[in-house]
Parts: structure tokens; sequence; C-alpha cells
């Protein structure tokens, strides 16, 4: 067995994340993507279903007529994606519509909102993995968790009140512990590897 290290300082200047958990509404998420580009930022929404992924654009282009959107998925060709991402990042669309696509190795610091949608079907370390994309910088971030109504199951609540609960930077720890006991550990030594 190995010890286990943790780093207790942010980077300097880094700010926790502002958390949002409740029920989806048009009116949030106009209010949300106007808030970041007054700050003359870019906002990722994700929104984890590709047959629907381009009717949700739609209808955020209905709500926002003057925002350009963009999307990504992985059912798209690499360089699509790649060319949708060079776009957001330069700055030809304000908001990038994705799926859990983006949820590694995606760093780009004017990114300062995120809006997950159907919160409720993503399990914690998901949540914190996708909320980690954002507030890369010094800037203050904010993350909008929405579900569309609260007949959701008791996991789901716990997992979505574990995220905004567990705001403070470097609560990772905190949450991983949290995790383990919603799920479960599996067995180390087996090959059931799916918690209880």
């Amino acid at each position: 067995l190995q010890d286990i290290s943790t780093i207790q300082t942010p980077p300097l200047g880094r700010l926790a994340i502002k958390n949002y958990v409740g029920y989806f509404s048009k009116e949030i998420i106009i209010s949300a993507v106007l808030h970041e580009l007054e700050r003359d930022g870019l906002v990722f929404i994700v929104y984890n279903n590709i047959e629907r992924i381009y009717t949700f654009q739609d209808e955020l282009e209905q709500w926002l007529p003057q925002v350009k959107s963009s999307v990504i998925h992985a059912k798209m060709k690499t360089g699509d994606i790649e060319k949708n991402l060079m776009d957001f990042i330069g700055r030809k669309y304000r908001v990038l519509i994705s799926t859990t696509i983006i949820e590694n190795g995606i760093d780009i610091r004017d990114v300062n909102t995120m809006i997950v949608l159907d919160a409720d079907r993503f399990g914690l370390t998901q949540l914190y993995q996708l909320r980690g994309r954002i507030g890369r910088g010094n800037r203050q971030a904010y993350a909008y968790f929405l579900v569309k109504s609260m007949s959701i199951s008791d996991k789901a609540k716990a997992r979505l009140e574990a995220i905004r609960e567990f705001a403070d930077l470097g609560s990772g720890y905190q949450l991983a512990e949290f995790d383990l006991k919603l799920r479960g550990a599996g067995s180390l030594l087996g090959n059931r590897q799916h918690g209880q």
C-alpha cells in the first residue's frame, strides 16, 4: 500500500467555483450566458444527448439570437471536432454545446461558466471532472447543475447535494470519499468493480 498525499493549497490567485443546483429553465440559461458574455468570457453547455443536441442548439439560438454557438460530440469526425473547438477558442463562437467529450484534457482559461443539463444523470466524479474544466485562471467561475424536476432518485439527489457542498478548492478528496460511501467500494481483489 502507498501513502496518500494531498495538495493543500490551490494555485496562486485561483478562486473556488460558485455552484448552483436547481431546476432547468430557459431564463437561468439566458441569464448565465449573458452574464458570462458581459465579462467577455466563453460558456460550456453540457448536453449529453447526441440525438437531440442540434435541436437544443436551435432552441438556444431562438432564446439568444445574438449569441453564436457551436457543437462537439463523440460521433463527429475528429477534424470537425478540432475545427469547432478552435473556432470556439478563437471566439468565433461564444458558447460551446458539448457532450461529456470535454470531460478530460480541455483547458481554456476564458471559459468560466458551465451549464450541465440533466445533471441528475451524471455520476459524482463525472460532475466533478466536468466542473474542473472551468475556473482554470484567476476569474470567478460559475457552474450550473440543472435538472428537469426533483422527482429524481435519492442517490441522484445525494450526488447533486455533494457537488454543491464540496465547492471549496481542494475538496476533491472529500468528494471522492463521499462517492466511495455512496456507491460502495466493489471488490479490490476480485473482478466485481461496480460497487454494492
